[in-house]
């Protein structure tokens, strides 16, 4: 900005209104910005520990189901498997799709069903339009032990949110949803 001086040097009264304006405007936009970013960085802050929370419950949560559900010799992560694949069309889910549906990977899910299905809790069939594909079939034997561990899960589960009314169990599984998303 060019600004026009008098000989003399010195700035009318109008002139030294108008720098004085900007000048304020200048530390107004900077102290909206500050507090902009020291906003973000609460919020952030504040995201990071809900995440840490939640981990540590999951974690926890994990921990006691797993003990629980090691009484029918199974893994909360084998009886999700179990879970899924009896809901799904025919029991039966590519490993592509079970995966999806179990949150893990598809190498995750080949080694976790390996075993299972060496113990005959799921059965491995060809695809019968894509010979590269599998698919991982619940059988007789992986339905029973989903029926006796799912009354040790409803149980466990009920135990561990027990402390928490319907209404607010009903509010968590909405955040969780739309967190999910």
């Amino acid at each position: 900005m060019i600004v026009s001086r008098k000989k003399t040097g010195t700035l009318s009264y109008v002139q030294q209104s108008t720098y004085l304006e900007i000048g304020y405007s200048c530390i107004i936009l900077e102290l909206s910005s500050i507090n902009q970013a020291y906003s973000t960085f609460v919020a952030m802050e504040r995201a990071s520990d809900l995440f840490l929370s939640l981990h540590n419950l999951n974690a926890k949560l994990m921990k006691s189901m797993d003990a629980h559900l090691s009484m029918h010799g199974i893994s909360f992560t084998e009886y999700h498997i179990l879970y899924t694949l009896s809901e799904a069309s025919n029991q039966t889910m590519s490993r592509i799709d079970l995966a999806r549906s179990v949150e893990l990977s598809a190498s995750g899910v080949t080694r976790l069903i390996a075993p299972m299905e060496k113990l005959g809790m799921v059965k491995k069939e060809k695809h019968p339009r894509d010979a590269r594909k599998s698919l991982v079939k619940l059988s007789d034997s992986g339905q029973r032990v989903l029926e006796d561990s799912s009354v040790t899960f409803n149980e466990t589960s009920a135990t561990l949110f027990v402390t928490l009314s319907e209404t607010q169990q009903s509010k968590m599984n909405q955040l969780c949803a739309r967190v999910k998303r």
